[in-house]
């Protein structure tokens, strides 16, 4: 990946060496943002069924209406880990949100 696609991971702080479990996963999913993900990490994204041994440094979570996931991407998440609460683009929807920042 060239530097301008592994952009937007960096701009979310995305950094070498992070694991990351990606919680959501369908066919409805960034898959652009999935790879500048990986390509910044250097690793694969974790499956929320993955056998994660510790706590992760960040939780991807594709949310739908309805879905209830993330009371258990909060738990996945290690002291001072990062939650991206993401949702998927539908038709008829506009592109989405420009990417914000929020420490709580």
């Amino acid at each position: 990946m060239t530097t301008a696609e592994t952009h937007l991971a960096e701009r979310m702080g995305f950094a070498p060496g992070q694991s990351v479990v990606e919680i959501g996963y369908e066919e409805d999913t960034d898959l652009e943002l999935r790879e500048s993900i990986e390509a910044v990490t250097g690793k694969a994204l974790l499956d929320e069924e993955a056998d994660v041994d510790g706590a992760v440094d960040a939780v991807l979570l594709w949310s739908r209406e309805g879905d209830g996931a993330l009371a258990d991407a909060k738990n996945t998440l290690a002291d001072g880990g990062v939650l991206w609460l993401l949702t998927p683009r539908r038709a008829g929807r506009d592109a989405g949100n420009p990417v914000t920042s929020r420490r709580t």
